[in-house]
């Protein structure tokens, strides 16, 4: 919004300077360009960056490779870092032998109260 009044006032601004009443064809075009940039930045923000404002690090729009289909049907877990099956995720089978194995890991944390 404050982008969308900075841009009128600008225009406004240019408009009483110029001696024929109208913008010139240069700034007119500097302020396609302008726009056009602000689009691609805009753009590009809403698919690098989630909701709360981190990075994801991925800013494409996916693809038709094995792998990345592959990963798509798996999570990641917490504990050890090991991409497992979402189904085993989802079942809570990988958690509980996960929590079993790195028992002594989970012991060693801080808990909140």
């Amino acid at each position: 919004m404050k982008l969308l009044a900075l841009l009128c006032i600008l225009f406004s601004v240019c408009e009483c300077q110029n001696e024929g009443g109208g913008m010139s064809s240069d700034f007119k075009a500097l302020i396609v360009v302008f726009v056009i940039v602000l689009a691609g930045v805009a753009i590009w923000g809403i698919m690098c960056f989630r909701n709360d404002g981190s990075y994801q690090g991925d800013c494409s729009c996916g693809s038709d490779d094995e792998d990345e289909v592959e990963e798509r049907g798996s999570a990641l877990c917490y504990l050890c870092q090991k991409k497992i099956p979402k189904s085993d995720w989802n079942s809570g089978q990988h958690r509980a032998e996960c929590a079993r194995t790195n028992s002594e890991i989970l012991q060693a944390m801080k808990t909140t109260q």
